[in-house]
């Protein structure tokens, strides 16, 4: 596991577009200039392989949201998304939050590895994506 860099967000781009769930609805609502907001004024996790991207996550510590948590699709089942939440909550109890949230679509897979990994959902967003939120350890 490392930090992202720029010359990682052209791939990190293509596998938050290559998901086949909680994809966007308009794919221009990430852009560039959000990933590069994280690279330089926090930081995104990657889990590689041969130089290849496997998966990214991301923790925002202005409000203690978790931005990002994404796996390739030849990747999925290999514990990498765990590993990169684990990595994205830690950066926020280090930070002092004592809860994180994430959203996540209604019936989607990634609602069951939440619920499985002991989220607690609090609540529907406007849009209809699951709030969900998880107490820290610090």
């Amino acid at each position: 596991m490392r930090k992202g860099t720029i010359s990682d967000i052209a791939q990190l781009m293509e596998i938050r577009a290559a998901v086949t769930e909680n994809r966007l609805n308009s794919p221009a609502s990430v852009c560039f200039e959000d990933y590069l907001w994280y690279i330089q004024n926090w930081r995104i996790w990657i889990i590689e392989n041969n130089q290849r991207l496997l998966g990214f996550s991301a923790s925002n510590p202005r409000d203690g949201s978790i931005w990002a948590v994404f796996v390739d699709p030849p990747s999925e089942g290999l514990g990498i998304g765990q590993m990169l939440l684990e990595q994205a909550i830690a950066d926020l109890a280090r930070e002092g939050h004592s809860k994180a949230h994430l959203t996540t679509e209604a019936g989607s897979r990634a609602e069951g590895f939440y619920r499985h990994l002991g989220w607690r959902q609090t609540g529907i967003a406007v849009d209809g994506d699951l709030v969900f939120e998880k107490q820290l350890d610090q």
